[in-house]
């Protein structure tokens, strides 16, 4: 079979005329390999849009994990992760030895009614802790007052700014005693306990964060450990 052959002519300005002689075979190998360059980059994108789809969930299942991690990451102690997964024990054993720059101690005596549960639809980021109406609540750590205000959900709240990425949140107060850009001691009164919270009895609302992980009380200040009445 004879073969075939294509030529293409290129003129210049100046008339200048030069040619290429390309055979049969050659345009249509460059022309299936041009439509599979196409369908390969194609299916290429396609992926990538199902991938981009997939990584959005995988960035939520991880997002937990991520946080709590960086915390350990920051302070070096992977070591002790592979030994205890719990992050509150880690901070304890790298912080125990100074409880008044960390927040540490309880802020009011009194029992966890309920405890926390920061996933699923019901999130509840601190625990609940029964105690009198009008019993003092206390800075558990030195530190700085950053919101001392009212809010819809929480009643009367007060936020402190801690050493080392920590805060503590206290709703449900019945007066606050502090202000913002105040600094408080440790065992510095700074509230009093409210008369009635959203579940109907006198209680503090209490939460602990290391940045954007949120701590257990429970696990985290001794004094609570023998008062968890919660049903978990």
């Amino acid at each position: 079979m004879k073969k075939k052959y294509y030529t293409i002519f290129f003129i210049s300005n100046d008339d200048s005329r030069r040619e290429f002689t390309i055979s049969n075979y050659l345009v249509i190998t460059s022309l299936l390999f041009g439509i599979g360059l196409i369908i390969i980059t194609g299916a290429g994108i396609w992926n990538l849009l199902d991938k981009s789809k997939l990584q959005d969930e995988l960035e939520v299942l991880r997002r937990f994990e991520h946080s709590a991690l960086k915390v350990i990451v920051d302070l070096g102690a992977e070591d002790l992760l592979m030994q205890q997964p719990d992050i509150e024990v880690v901070l304890i054993k790298y912080f125990g030895d100074d409880p008044d720059r960390i927040p540490m101690n309880s802020p009011v005596d009194g029992y966890i009614t309920q405890n926390i549960n920061p996933r699923g639809d019901d999130k509840h980021f601190g625990v609940d802790i029964a105690a009198k109406s009008g019993d003092t609540i206390v800075a558990p750590a030195d530190g700085l007052v950053v919101f001392s205000g009212e809010t819809s959900s929480l009643g009367k709240m007060i936020i402190l700014s801690h050493a080392l990425d920590f805060y503590t949140l206290f709703g449900h107060i019945d007066t606050n005693y502090t202000s913002v850009r105040e600094y408080v001691k440790a065992s510095q009164p700074i509230g009093s306990v409210g008369g009635l919270g959203d579940d109907g009895g006198p209680h503090l609302h209490f939460e602990i964060w290391k940045g954007d992980q949120v701590i257990d009380p429970v696990k985290f200040i001794e004094n609570y450990k023998d008062k968890d009445v919660s049903n978990k």
